[in-house]
């Protein structure tokens, strides 16, 4: 039920040709090929854009980007990531262009760590669009690397970036939404500017031959609301799991994507991160959630959260943050009555007297 749907490609979509790569270390190397035939699963599931800016993306050469880059425009997927071929694209839906742009520090594609080449392309991207998304791939891979450092993390002699400088810096540039894959875990997620990123989101789909032990078997769906600035208004984490002998992913009811994220919010984001995640994955800024504990007089946010439209919490966000009727009419561009009437509605809902 999203506006837009998008994921990370990890490796090639076609069927024959292309030169494998070869490595020094073949214990750690393998080259990725998905049938053509199974590109229509992706457009069944509902994908809009696929990231191809990874480091599997060039396991069959240059054929195997060609290859995989005609067979998703066949299925009229939007992506982006190797350079030079398909570095930014845009998607209109419903009135509003969407912007993408894809990175990572691998041979071929648009590179992670050339950040005066990423601010130009970030910057010229959003003068196109309404809404930019931006995704990485970046960061140590495996369960040991679940953590945001925030320095350059290098495996197997890869420099895979400083991910925390780079979401920062991409969002600065003009970017709206980050969402960063690469270790093959979850990470933590922060809002930095208003704007959501999430640093990691784990194995969604996985071959079988690959360990799901542990953090490598979990990963969160993020369901994010924006407004058309851009800005974050509220989320939602489904917790999915994989396991052996299992086909796919399925549904958690244990939550252990959303227990881990919060768990590592905390442990990475001492200072705070700009956001609270509940035990059933309802997301919100740090504002908005504490607008709600304090005017709900004790009631549980997250009861009190379902009870809001999205629209109600992008105004109480406002409020929160001490803006006035007239100044949130002009961000939203509604009339000054509008506002008004929303906030007659959040005094009903949170049953208080007062916002302010």
């Amino acid at each position: 039920d999203a506006d837009i749907a998008v994921g990370n490609l990890e490796g090639t979509l076609f069927d024959s040709g292309g030169t494998p790569k070869s490595c020094s270390n073949p214990k750690v190397c393998y080259v990725f090929r998905t049938p053509s035939s199974y590109g229509k699963y992706f457009k069944e599931a509902g994908f809009d854009y696929l990231s191809i800016a990874n480091n599997h993306s060039n396991d069959f050469g240059h054929k195997g980007i060609e290859e995989t880059i005609k067979n998703l425009d066949l299925l009229e997927i939007k992506h982006t990531g190797i350079k030079d071929l398909n570095e930014w694209s845009i998607l209109e839906k419903d009135g509003i262009k969407y912007g993408f742009i894809s990175f990572a520090p691998n041979n071929k594609t648009v590179k992670l760590n050339d950040y005066e080449y990423a601010k130009n392309l970030i910057k010229s991207t959003k003068d196109k669009v309404d809404i930019l998304v931006v995704m990485f791939h970046g960061g140590a891979e495996g369960a040991k690397y679940e953590r945001i450092t925030r320095k350059n993390e290098f495996y197997f002699g890869e420099n895979r970036g400083n991910v925390f400088e780079f979401a920062r810096m991409a969002v600065d540039s003009g970017a709206d939404i980050i969402f960063g894959q690469g270790p093959h875990v979850t990470r933590a997620i922060e809002l930095y500017k208003g704007k959501f990123i999430s640093y990691s989101a784990g194995n969604f789909a996985t071959f079988g031959n690959f360990s799901l032990n542990g953090p490598n078997g979990i990963s969160p769906i993020f369901k994010i609301t924006v407004n058309n600035r851009g800005d974050f208004i509220s989320g939602k984490i489904i917790s999915t799991r994989q396991n052996k002998g299992k086909k796919g992913p399925y549904i958690d009811n244990n939550n252990s994507a959303i227990k881990k994220i919060i768990s590592l919010n905390n442990m990475d984001f001492p200072e705070g991160n700009g956001l609270k995640v509940s035990e059933n994955g309802a997301v919100l800024s740090d504002s908005v959630r504490k607008a709600i504990d304090f005017l709900g007089k004790g009631k549980k946010a997250d009861r009190l959260f379902k009870k809001l439209s999205t629209r109600e919490i992008e105004v109480l966000r406002y409020l929160s943050g001490g803006k006035k009727n007239n100044e949130i009419a002009e961000i939203l561009n509604l009339n000054e009555k509008t506002i008004s009437t929303y906030k007659l509605r959040l005094l009903t809902k949170l049953n208080v007297t007062n916002l302010v």
